[in-house]
């Protein structure tokens, strides 16, 4: 089940409302909140370098986005990124309450549901091949179509 959703953040009570797009998921029991857009420019050429950047200059928003009242203590979160791996078809950093993780099953799980229902990559019967680029390295999933 995918529900998608903005998340409005406030820096300050003169400026515009900071609005981060989100894609909610829900996997066998795991949650999944895939950042689809509004998320501050990341620097960096590869996924590393761009998880070490969100890492050290972004955590705010890891933090507005995984803990309450946003999230909660199981809140996983995807953040799409443009991969550096020629066969990858996305790229992404993966997020929970305490920190940035490598990978996450239940997390590709639902990206490729995600992809394949968004037109990311092209729906085949009866699966779809979806390459996703993780700070681990590639990762293949199949989404049953």
């Amino acid at each position: 089940m995918a529900v998608s959703r903005e998340v409005a953040f406030f820096s300050c009570p003169k400026s515009p409302p900071f609005v981060i797009k989100t894609v909610e998921m829900h996997k066998g029991g795991e949650p999944l909140r895939i950042i689809t857009d509004g998320y501050p420019k990341i620097k960096g050429k590869t996924i590393l370098e761009k998880r070490m950047y969100v890492r050290d200059n972004l955590d705010v928003f890891r933090q507005r986005l995984m803990w309450e009242p946003r999230g909660h203590d199981d809140m996983f979160g995807a953040l799409l990124v443009e991969p550096d791996e020629s066969d990858a078809d996305i790229g992404v950093l993966f997020m929970h309450n305490e920190g940035f993780g490598t990978m996450c099953g239940h997390a590709c799980i639902g990206l490729g549901r995600y992809a394949v229902d968004r037109g990311i990559v092209p729906a085949n019967s009866p699966q779809t091949e979806l390459v996703i680029q993780c700070p681990t390295g590639l990762v293949k999933v199949w989404v049953e179509y």
